[in-house]
């Protein structure tokens, strides 16, 4: 059976107090009637000194001051002389004539045989204490009886104490000490538990916050405002929750730091996957195009001019295209190694986004795309160089992913201290679990490489770096009709060239942007 400390404390109080008592009470049971009859013993061997002194002093003793004694001592006091008559009052002149007052009682004939068979004893201490059974008044006595030499006389001085009077007072005693102790057990005992509960309490609040801290659970602190160990403990413990907290929150803190890692570097080792599947397969077809039309111009497959020259275009696409795709691997390995810094200058946004969107004319003619711009003028501060592959990379990516006769739409936002650059192409929206995802290096939706998001899978994964260069960020998320990838830029305050609020432009979804 488990007892809680309180409990143990309480039991073991309580039995000191039961102990203490049990011995108090025998030992006054066992010992206090030996104790009293020895105290009364001594008393009447004082009593018979003092006695024996007063008379040797005064040369007599009168009625009056053994009265007196009587009363002062609670004893009975009777003087004999040597024919054992008893005598109230005597006086010794000066020439040792005793004149004495023999009183008429019937004490002479008890006493005279008990000091004739006590003689020897008397003589030889003086006096003898024993316990007389009085034949007269039936009672029984503590008796002493002793010498007391006057001149040429003897005579004795007996004093006695009622036995049954010492036994009540023995009786009264053990009475009150029962009672009294009893009733202090009872209010030791509760003074114990109120005393254990007080002392105990601190402790059992610190069990509780240890038990707590056991479980992960450090919301609960000591209160306690007393300056003892105990209240040293409770700080200590309140010290170590804190640090103990704090060390967890860092552990998991660097937990998730290294989950992050572990996640980056599988990342990394499926983006390596990526890489050697894609670059191999997007460079096998073009090399295998570029060696069978090299080998057909070779042998001369081909005697026209015009198969020629379209062997030769093939090769010369083919070639531009894996180029193409080598440059932006260099291009991407050169942001992320940081080899490559921003050199920002002021520009005018509308009119650069006019220009660029320029380039893909002839392509939005060949795909019928409608090209939609709502951009007012604005400075803004980006590296120009990297702004361009930024748009051109997303406006490529919105025209591979817009059907014929679709709109792509070019808008810009202002957010706060930030422009938002929105470009917006009607089409398939991208799963919710995959927004994330197409951020990454060599990342590719369709695993057969045909409707992907950033063409070889680095277009995207260049305009977040990009972005990161400029401690800007870009996102995606998805419309009613389409997909709208954002991004933003820093004004340039001190060239602005007019104070105003740009709106969401009509046609552009209206969900804002959030970070990719």
């Amino acid at each position: 059976m488990k007892y809680s400390i309180q409990a143990k404390l309480f039991i073991t109080v309580g039995f000191v107090v039961i102990v203490f008592m049990l011995i108090l009470t025998s030992s006054h049971l066992l010992f206090y009637g030996k104790y009293a009859l020895a105290e009364n013993k001594n008393m009447l061997a004082e009593a018979y000194h003092t006695l024996y002194n007063e008379v040797i002093k005064n040369n007599g003793y009168l009625s009056s001051n053994i009265e007196e004694f009587e009363s002062a001592s609670g004893m009975q006091i009777l003087f004999l002389n040597s024919n054992y008559d008893t005598v109230s009052a005597f006086i010794i002149e000066d020439n040792g004539e005793i004149h004495q007052k023999i009183a008429d009682t019937m004490d002479s004939e008890l006493y005279q045989r008990e000091i004739e068979t006590f003689g020897s004893a008397i003589h030889k201490d003086g006096y003898i204490i024993y316990t007389q059974n009085d034949e007269f008044s039936q009672g029984r006595f503590l008796t002493l009886i002793g010498e007391l030499p006057l001149s040429n006389d003897m005579f004795y001085i007996v004093l006695r104490v009622s036995v049954p009077s010492i036994e009540a007072n023995i009786g009264y005693s053990r009475f009150f000490i029962v009672m009294t102790g009893g009733l202090t057990m009872i209010v030791s005992l509760l003074m114990a538990y109120f005393i254990s509960r007080h002392w105990v309490k601190p402790i059992l609040e610190i069990n509780i916050i240890t038990k707590n801290m056991a479980n992960l659970d450090f919301t609960r602190k000591f209160k306690g405002n007393t300056t003892d160990e105990i209240g040293e403990l409770g700080e200590n413990v309140n010290f170590l929750s804190s640090h103990l907290e704090e060390s967890i929150k860092e552990l998991q803190r660097t937990n998730e730091r290294l989950e992050e890692e572990i996640k980056k570097e599988r990342q990394i080792d499926e983006m390596r996957q990526n890489l050697i599947a894609n670059v191999s397969h997007d460079l096998k077809t073009p090399i295998a195009i570029i060696q069978g039309y090299a080998e057909g111009l070779k042998e001369n497959i081909s005697e026209s001019q015009e198969d020629r020259d379209f062997y030769c275009s093939v090769i010369m696409e083919e070639s531009d295209r894996m180029n193409k795709l080598v440059r932006q691997i260099l291009d991407l390995s050169q942001l992320e190694l940081g080899k490559v810094k921003p050199e920002i200058e002021s520009l005018e946004i509308a009119s650069f986004v006019e220009v660029i969107i320029a380039k893909f004319n002839l392509m939005f003619k060949e795909k019928d795309i409608r090209v939609q711009t709502k951009i007012e003028k604005n400075m803004i501060l980006a590296d120009s160089n990297m702004l361009s592959q930024v748009l051109i990379n997303l406006i490529t990516n919105a025209a591979d992913h817009t059907a014929s006769g679709g709109i792509i739409e070019v808008s810009a936002v202002k957010i706060g201290e930030k422009l938002h650059l929105n470009v917006f192409n009607e089409g398939e929206n991208i799963p919710e679990d995959e927004l994330d995802k197409i951020w990454l290096s060599f990342y590719k939706r369709n695993k057969s490489r045909t409707g992907i998001y950033g063409g070889t899978g680095i277009g995207l994964t260049i305009v977040k770096t990009i972005m990161e260069a400029h401690n800007n960020q870009c996102g995606v998320f998805n419309g009613e009709n389409g997909v709208n990838f954002w991004f933003e830029l820093d004004f340039d305050n001190e060239n602005d060239m007019d104070d105003r609020t740009l709106t969401d432009p009509s046609g552009t979804p209206e969900e804002p942007p959030t970070e990719a």
